[in-house]
């Protein structure tokens, strides 16, 4: 089968899904590879920073960007594909920190963790907006794991496999041991391919 065209897709760094340092550029990268090699099509995977890469993709720079969970907004700007990936976000904590929760009342006065410009889902961004619940924004995870260790944290929401490699990638096994998730997942979310 003869590659014709170039489809160009704009992407961020997002271990294991996405990475430059990973093998076929992660598993998102692998799979969008494989998808559009299928129909005929030749790949290129260009890394950015999040908002450049959805700027550029938005501009018509390059063909696409990806993945991103659906918000109204970006309907603007993008056309969605079918979902791609279904993430699975929880609370990380220190395996000797008693933390449980049913509802997100339950974190009303804990030290909660979490990136900058990042959104845990939509009912939990109106808990905040409303100032049921706090958290302490820092620009990267390796920050945020190092908080949960040093106790300045309590918990800490991310997605279950981002969350694994970036501890692993981060800290020597003794340290990383020291921290669980708890089984209840905050969001579970369909993330897309978005086509301006």
């Amino acid at each position: 089968q003869v590659l014709s065209e170039e489809v160009r897709i704009a992407v961020g760094d997002w271990p294991p899904y996405l990475s430059e340092k990973l093998k076929h550029d992660g598993i998102i990268g692998h799979l969008l590879t494989d998808i559009f090699t299928e129909e005929g099509y030749e790949v290129t995977l260009t890394f950015f920073p999040w908002a450049r890469a959805y700027e550029v993709a938005k501009v018509n720079k390059l063909n696409m960007t990806g993945v991103w969970m659906h918000k109204p907004e970006r309907e603007q700007d993008f056309h969605y594909s079918d979902p791609v990936l279904n993430e699975q976000f929880v609370f990380f904590h220190l395996k000797s920190t008693n933390f449980n929760w049913n509802t997100l009342d339950d974190l009303q006065g804990l030290a909660i963790g979490g990136g900058n410009e990042y959104s845990y889902g939509a009912a939990f961004d109106e808990a905040l907006k409303l100032g049921k619940i706090s958290i302490e924004r820092v620009p990267n995870k390796y920050q945020n794991w190092r908080k949960l260790l040093l106790g300045r944290i309590l918990i800490y929401p991310e997605e279950i496999n981002v969350g694994y490699s970036s501890l692993r990638q981060h800290f020597h096994t003794d340290k990383a041991s020291l921290i669980t998730h708890h089984p209840k997942p905050l969001l579970n979310n369909l993330s897309y391919l978005l086509f301006p």
